[in-house]
């Protein structure tokens, strides 16, 4: 009897051990102060390598860089190429101070691919330079993550892990970790959306803790921008006949048959979810004399909001206008010289309703609600 009861004590013992390291230890080591990079040019200080899990599924790409404007910290010279660096609590830059720097996260994910981690300052974010964003005052949490390859929702854990190691580190890094935003573009517009709808999800929680992400940490942020993303892939041909459908000819009477029947089926889902708008008003589809459904306050809805987001471009955009395939405001970045849409002049800070618009009427731009 004497050694069953030693042997269920020494496994007690095992076990609160193992759980005591799971808590308390099976968490990434903070980020090295004294291994800060220094770009004259541009001013920014910058790491990476920096891995955001202590037990990364893959290691070639669950690692992180941080861009740090130079006025934000205080930087001392090691001799070696690298500098021991602590926050500048006076720094400024742009229209924001070492404790008011807005964080971005980019997610430049086309087709949920993976993105890999930057491997030096010059590492592209798929959403314009880093120094786009840095000269404006803003931190660049620029994190690698796993792919569709993985499976989801391995690519927003990543992120989310990203997240979570930044604020872990809040007592080293500047910025105001309250006001950290994701951006992305299609497959990535796509994840940016998942990022910002799913905060602290615990659907999340076996994922992150797989990975040893610091759990003690939150992983939402104050807003995402999604440039035409992906969606709602269930209903997608549903959404483009109801959208695009009544605009076509020549369909054979077979092929009409099945571009309205899944207008109607579009229709049919969107009286089924029951969304409101910011007054409370239901958001519905109605039948109309042209087209299939195309009337009622959803319809109207939308129809405001691409007006709206029109009206937003033509008073943002500098003329004559050129789009561009890497940058300004109709580029795959979309920011138009890398000020950051989401946080605005004089503090206001840029929400975004998240509904979805069918077919490719998605690209809206992130405005301020006043």
């Amino acid at each position: 009897m004497k050694k069953i009861f030693a042997c269920l004590m020494a496994l007690t013992l095992v076990f609160s051990c193992v759980s005591c390291f799971a808590e308390g230890e099976n968490v990434p080591a903070k980020i090295d102060m004294t291994k800060w990079q220094y770009e004259a040019a541009d001013d920014v200080y910058w790491q990476v390598g920096i891995s955001y899990a202590a037990a990364p599924a893959d290691s070639n790409y669950e690692t992180m860089g941080i861009f740090v404007p130079g006025a934000y910290f205080t930087g001392t010279n090691n001799g070696d190429g690298t500098y021991t660096c602590t926050i500048n609590e006076s720094g400024a830059a742009g229209q924001y101070t070492a404790t008011t720097a807005p964080l971005i996260i980019p997610v430049n994910t086309p087709g949920y691919s993976a993105m890999a981690a930057p491997t030096g300052y010059n590492s592209s974010t798929g959403y314009g330079s880093i120094s786009g964003y840095t000269s404006e005052g803003i931190i660049v949490l620029f994190s690698g993550a796993r792919g569709r390859d993985a499976g989801a929702p391995a690519g927003v854990t990543d992120f989310k892990a990203a997240i979570r190691y930044a604020r872990y580190n809040k007592d080293l890094l500047p910025g105001d970790m309250d006001s950290i935003f994701s951006l992305g573009m299609s497959g990535g517009g796509a994840q940016s959306a998942l990022i910002g709808a799913s905060g602290n999800s615990e659907l999340y929680t076996p994922y992150l803790a797989a990975i040893g992400a610091v759990m003690t940490e939150s992983d939402a942020v104050k807003g995402s921008m999604c440039w035409c993303p992906i969606t709602n892939l269930d209903i997608a041909d549903e959404a483009y006949e109801w959208n695009m459908g009544n605009t076509r000819s020549g369909l054979s009477e077979e092929e009409q048959a099945y571009s309205d029947g899944m207008a109607l089926a579009f229709a049919t889902y969107i009286n089924g979810l029951g969304l409101t708008d910011e007054n409370s008003i239901a958001l519905v589809l109605a039948e109309s004399e042209e087209g299939i459904y195309q009337s009622g306050t959803y319809y109207a809805y939308v129809k405001r909001v691409i007006e709206t987001s029109l009206e937003h471009f033509l008073s943002d955009t500098e003329f004559p206008y050129t789009a561009s395939s890497s940058g300004g405001f109709g580029g795959r970045g979309g920011m138009g010289g890398g000020n950051f849409g989401g946080v605005l002049p004089g503090g206001r800070a840029a929400h975004a309703a998240v509904f979805r618009i069918p077919g490719h009427l998605q690209a809206l731009w992130l405005r301020p609600l006043h």
